[in-house]
């Protein structure tokens, strides 16, 4: 630990150096990087117009940070509080209603949903893409049902890849210490208006954790071809798999996807087909499954008069889900359609829209969200937003048949429930984002929502009091309501010619009347959340990065037979990294330190704590 500390101090005084690797003003991408975003309007445009709130992890983040996963770097942004279930999945949520698997949010990657769809969780530890294959993550808070339909309750995040023309020549990284990792990528050209990428990973996580329970292996290749035609238009091909063996939730899984995407002006019609089949644990469900999904979406964009955008689209998804312990082979088709209006008048931009879901096995649901913003100036803005979000049931809640080891030997039934309706949110915020300086990044917003019929795993008791409190069995109920608010402030900011830093704080409480309720979503919901870090990239090639992550306390006793509380905890994680030439190329040496005082950090008691990890990478590009 003091040779760490001895040589970040080092890096410091010596950063003035003459250049020798990353070129002054790399470390502050950002400011650029952010100005336009995609997500939160399913178009480009300025970060100071979008209806809701949003924020942006680039590649130069997650490599700077030394971060491992998508989840670990996302839990840099306010409101985003995404949990170590065990070594390779995710629980936790994005401003509160934190459950086991985050299933009030979607993930997509270029836009296409990337689901395990029998459970509707976010497939955040089995991507079919590798970090460096990422350009950019965009996270929204808060309502995006009215643009991308079930689940999006409470956020959206959308992984952007790099484009096949970003990607040229070879690209090889190891990884090796508690965690182990090797990836290569090739891309080339076809001829003058076509490109194509190609990358493949081994991955391996060692026993970090307190209990581990999760070694895994994943091996993935993922390839992309792109053809731009003589008028304009532009047609990408993109193809993936990925194995993954472990010893969690899904013992394991193979997972295939294959997609296209055709742009005209500003016309898309995007098509993806994805195949997943696995086995969970036993503690699980011992359950064996595939599933494939088959999804067409459309949209076109208008100007109809001056100031005025109008977005219009529809999707249809197919989706088919074998299991026994969901009665056998369960298959639906949804149909939906949307539109977004946005119309500016002086300072002033108004936006609505509005979107159907028709699933043959719930009520049509109609999600809508509007707001106003008024811009200061092309870098400030003030902006309300009042959404309307929904998710339905999902083929395990409705379906499922099965037991479960409830601890001691004791086996406990779960069961589905048909009868379930909807959940449902409300959401209202209040947000300014604005460039204080040339040099200072403010974003700060107030949010308030109201969660009506909340979908989750109660017990069941058929005994009298005061036994009452022992479980016949579990079954999915739609239970009480829920009301959420909090605020989140962010500063980002140049320090010097070589240093960034950035400091946030989110503020979320939960109230309920229903004391079940209380159990499984609002108690699992910590108070108070802060990240800081500080980040420098230094005229002799050297680079470093510290960031230190507090999360309060929270109690997840409905959810596990273990010590319920989830205790506060601060983290401190740090990367120093060297860039250098090499062979006509350029390398990158690292060393990355995750929890650096090793201190056991339960995020969901009863499931895997985290313990120190400690790897050493090595990038070459040529």
């Amino acid at each position: 630990m003091k040779l760490l500390k001895i040589a970040f101090i080092s890096i410091l005084f010596t950063g003035q150096l003459p250049a020798t690797g990353a070129e002054n003003g790399d470390a502050f991408s950002f400011f650029d990087e952010e100005s336009r975003v995609i997500t939160s309007s399913r178009r480009a445009q300025r970060i100071t117009e979008s209806p809701s709130a949003i924020s942006v992890i680039t590649a130069e983040d997650i490599r700077l940070m030394g971060a491992r996963s998508v989840a670990e770097a996302l839990n840099l942004i306010p409101g985003v509080d995404l949990r170590f279930n065990n070594q390779n999945a995710f629980g936790g949520g994005i401003r509160g209603a934190e459950q086991s698997y985050a299933n009030k949010i979607i993930l997509m990657i270029d836009g296409r949903n990337w689901t395990v769809d029998a459970y509707t969780v976010p497939a955040l530890d089995e991507l079919p893409v590798t970090l460096e294959d990422i350009s950019r993550i965009e996270v929204l808070r808060g309502a995006g049902s009215s643009l991308y339909g079930s689940g999006a309750m409470f956020g959206v995040i959308n992984i952007i890849t790099k484009r096949a023309a970003e990607a040229q020549g070879a690209y090889i990284n190891a990884v090796a210490g508690t965690y182990y990792q090797g990836s290569v990528r090739y891309g080339g050209t076809v001829d003058a208006n076509t490109q194509y990428r190609i990358s493949a990973e081994a991955l391996t996580v060692d026993r970090y954790a307190v209990g581990g329970t999760a070694l895994r292996s994943a091996p993935g290749v993922n390839a992309r071809l792109e053809h731009g035609f003589q008028n304009g238009a532009r047609l990408d091909l993109d193809g993936n798999y990925r194995r993954s063996q472990t010893e969690a939730f899904f013992s394991s899984a193979d997972l295939a996807a294959a997609g296209a995407n055709y742009t005209d002006g500003e016309f898309t019609a995007r098509g993806d087909f994805q195949y997943k089949t696995g086995h969970t644990s036993p503690i699980n469900g011992d359950m064996s499954f595939t599933m494939d999904r088959s999804a067409l979406d459309v949209q076109q964009s208008f100007e109809p008069v001056d100031n005025n955008k109008l977005l219009v689209g529809g999707n249809v998804t197919q989706l088919n889900v074998a299991a026994a312990q969901i009665g056998g082979h369960r298959e639906k088709t949804i149909l939906a359609g949307f539109f977004e209006d946005s119309h500016r008048f002086g300072d002033i931009l108004l936006n609505g829209g509005a979107r159907i879901d028709r699933d043959p096995e719930v009520p049509d649901a109609i999600s809508h969200r509007v707001g106003a913003i008024y811009a200061f100036s092309d870098k400030q803005s003030l902006r309300f937003t009042w959404g309307k979000a929904f998710r339905s049931p999902d083929l395990i809640e409705s379906y499922i048949n099965t037991t479960l080891d409830g601890g001691f030997g004791v086996p406990v039934n779960m069961n589905g429930n048909s009868g379930l309706q909807i959940e449902s949110a409300q959401t209202y915020e209040l947000g300014y984002h604005g460039m204080l300086k040339s040099d200072v990044n403010l974003s700060a917003n107030m949010f308030y929502a109201k969660l009506k019929d909340p979908i989750m795993l109660s017990p069941v008791s058929y005994l009298p009091a005061p036994l009452d409190y022992v479980p016949a069995l579990l079954r999915s109920d739609n239970l009480g309501n829920v009301k959420q608010y909090g605020a989140e402030i962010e500063i980002r900011t140049q320090l010097s010619d070589c240093l960034t830093g950035l400091a946030n704080y989110t503020y979320m409480k939960s109230e309920t009347h229903d004391g079940r309720t209380d159990a499984q979503l609002v108690d699992t919901t910590p108070r108070h959340m802060a990240n800081a870090q500080l980040r420098g990239q230094f005229r002799n090639g050297f680079s470093a990065n510290a960031w230190v992550r507090y999360r309060g306390t929270s109690n997840w006793a409905a959810n596990t037979t273990a010590y319920p509380w989830s205790n506060s905890s601060a983290t401190l994680n740090v990367r120093i990294g060297y860039e250098f030439g090499l062979y006509g190329g350029k390398a990158e040496a690292g060393l990355s330190v995750y929890n650096v005082a090793n201190h056991a950090i339960n995020d969901i008691p009863g499931s895997d704590g985290i313990l120190r990890r400690v790897t050493a990478d090595l990038t070459y590009r040529f």
